[in-house]
């Protein structure tokens, strides 16, 4: 549902394409590329919109934390639940991000080209993690 609402949200900023060419692309699109048969895939985005030479990547949010972490402050649950919700979905992010950046591209791939932009864009008053690449949050 919440991948839904993300990809008819986004979609009005994608750009129109002169030759028809799609411009948005969604996890099963990913998968169709550059995933191999009978592999895990290392993450896939819900949703991305390709602008010529940059690529916006976009993932929907839907956990929230669980009953142990908001009633009794539980430590163990609340890391099990940033793994669950901010390393994991980084993880997605970092995996779709190689894809779209690999040089050369698929055949199949929607991108003319790898993506060269990367913009990082930080919320004010939000805690900013590590390389996704790091592993789960300690303990």
């Amino acid at each position: 549902m919440h991948e839904m609402l993300v990809e008819d949200y986004l979609q009005r900023f994608a750009p129109v394409s002169l030759d028809g060419t799609p411009t948005t692309f969604d996890e099963h699109d990913l998968e169709r590329v550059y995933d191999r048969k009978g592999t895990k895939g290392g993450g896939r985005v819900d949703f991305g919109i390709y602008f010529g030479d940059s690529v916006l990547l976009a993932d929907a949010m839907g956990g929230q934390l669980s009953v142990p972490t908001r009633e009794r402050g539980d430590r163990a649950s609340l890391v099990r639940d940033l793994n669950r919700m901010v390393v994991d979905k980084a993880r997605q992010l970092a995996g779709s991000f190689e894809k779209v950046t690999r040089d050369p591209q698929p055949a199949a791939s929607l991108l003319a080209g790898p993506a060269d932009t990367v913009e990082h864009r930080r919320s004010p008053g939000r805690p900013v993690l590590g390389d996704p690449t790091d592993g789960p949050i300690p303990a």
